[in-house]
């Protein structure tokens, strides 16, 4: 299992880098396309621009947490809700990232911006992959965490603590 979400996390870290390769080469405009210049003015390029480079840093320092296998521990007060809460927005980020992205793709496929077509093409593809995969993870996690649950891992990782120290 392990294993598996080294690997899930390794794919993660590859799409959000190449959305920043794309966007940086997007931002170069090395075909010298003005409609691409009004593009980049929009809340889609922007939003993706910022949001892919955060998830690409999570994901690293995720990844390296991962492979670490650390945890830390503490108070057990709302916790169960305050991490459905967080992990219910950062995939509300992910979600609105994926959107802005496509959205901003569509539209200049439309209005035939000639703009590194084919990797806008290539990162659509990889995007619908990766909202399907997100969507099966999120229904996944929520389905499967709760709160009798939680409180056992939270006891099990403050034994294991204790027994550490």
């Amino acid at each position: 299992m392990r294993t598996f979400l080294i690997l899930i996390q390794l794919l993660f870290i590859v799409y959000y880098a190449y959305v920043c390769f794309v966007f940086y080469k997007l931002y170069e405009n090395s075909c010298n396309c003005k409609k691409l210049e009004g593009f980049k003015e929009t809340w889609n390029y922007k939003y993706v621009s910022v949001m892919s480079t955060l998830f690409l840093l999570f994901n690293l320092y995720h990844f390296i947490n991962v492979c670490r296998a650390s945890q830390v521990g503490g108070k057990n007060e709302g916790l169960y809700y305050q991490t459905l809460m967080i992990v219910s927005l950062g995939y509300a980020a992910s979600f609105v990232n994926d959107y802005a992205l496509l959205d901003l793709f569509g539209t200049m496929e439309k209005k035939n911006c000639p703009c590194q077509t084919k990797h806008r093409d290539q990162l659509t593809k990889t995007t619908y992959v990766k909202l399907g995969a997100n969507v099966l993870f999120y229904l996944h996690f929520m389905g499967t965490l709760d709160k009798k649950m939680f409180d056992d891992l939270l006891k099990k990782i403050k034994k294991h603590q204790k027994s550490r120290s």
